[in-house]
């Protein structure tokens, strides 16, 4: 059986697909499976996925309807046989040769059930790069899963999408963590669910994930409705479940459900008003989230949101966020 499963969902990426995968075929440590699910794709993208996997045995290529990222990744692994599971988007691609390795290698120094390791974010208009991940902070052996995660919050590393981490395979297969289909931003939902019953976290500073920014045609390129909703139904999922845990760890969480939080308004704010309509009672509801982001940001939302409401705070974010997108 192989050591890693990468799975990578395939829609419309006929121009990317090849390098995705030729950046995985080409790490020094060889003992993984490639499973490309393809969802139902318009375009070529279907037959890439055949000649790939007639070129290389450890390819495995699979077709299905169309569901959704969330439902090729359950897919895949449900298919997986390797000890670990990665997910690769399949426009983006990992950099060097030795990222795989090095992940490897922590694994059988540690035995930790997840891995975070580092990205570059690829902005396609400048064809410039920007480590996002990776600087991450020194542990003794002797810290728990609590304070790492904690140290991971405090220095803005905490793992924001799930081909950012390495994890058990049987981790997911015992405790039944799937993707939530039919919304957007379903990383999140999914990484708390696998932080909550991981025994143990290890990182690698290796950033060579390259995550394609605001790629033309990218699922994540517009934000939507179904975006919001995913942060929603994450934070509506695991609050109170949190809140009365006496998980060690569930204060990082919930900081981390915060943090998401903030980002939900930036998706709200452009949204047609039958829409608004729709997620304000859910926004305005999941406010106490906030108690649990220590930072003067959210003392500030706090307050703004006493004052302007959800939709003033709401327009206040969104300026805010593409203000700092032209510095």
């Amino acid at each position: 059986m192989p050591f890693f499963s990468i799975i990578i969902p395939v829609y419309n990426v006929e121009d990317y697909l090849p390098k995705c995968v030729e950046s995985i075929q080409q790490q020094s440590f060889t003992d993984f499976e490639i499973i490309l699910v393809d969802d139902g794709s318009p375009d070529a993208s279907p037959q890439l996925c055949d000649t790939l996997a007639q070129n290389d045995a450890r390819i495995v290529a699979i077709h299905k309807t169309n569901g959704g990222a969330s439902d090729a990744r359950n897919v895949g692994v449900q298919l997986a046989k390797g000890d670990y599971i990665l997910f690769v988007d399949s426009d983006d691609y990992w950099e060097g040769t030795t990222g795989l390795a090095a992940v490897h290698d922590k694994i059988l120094q540690t035995q930790a059930d997840v891995v975070v390791y580092g990205t570059h974010d690829f902005y396609e208009s400048t064809q410039t790069k920007v480590m996002t991940r990776g600087n991450y902070p020194q542990w003794s052996a002797t810290q728990t899963k609590a304070e790492r995660l904690d140290s991971l919050m405090a220095t803005h590393n905490f793992p924001g999408a799930a081909w950012i981490m390495a994890t058990r395979r049987r981790l997911l297969v015992d405790n039944a963590i799937n993707f939530k289909i039919g919304i957007k931003a379903e990383d999140i939902d999914w990484i708390i669910h696998v932080l909550v019953h991981a025994k143990s976290v290890e990182t690698v500073n290796d950033a060579f994930y390259i995550y394609r920014k605001n790629r033309p045609g990218s699922v994540t390129t517009t934000a939507d409705y179904k975006n919001v909703e995913g942060i929603l139904y994450a934070i509506e999922t695991w609050q109170a479940n949190l809140e009365s845990s006496n998980l060690p760890e569930k204060q990082a969480l919930l900081q981390y459900l915060a943090t998401q939080y903030f980002t939900a308004f930036v998706s709200f704010a452009p949204l047609e008003a039958s829409k608004k309509a729709l997620l304000l009672p859910r926004l305005q509801n999941a406010r106490s989230i906030l108690n649990y982001d220590p930072t003067g940001r959210a003392k500030m939302a706090k307050v703004l949101l006493s004052i302007v409401g959800v939709r003033g705070f709401a327009f206040i974010v969104y300026q805010m966020y593409h203000w700092k997108k032209t510095k």
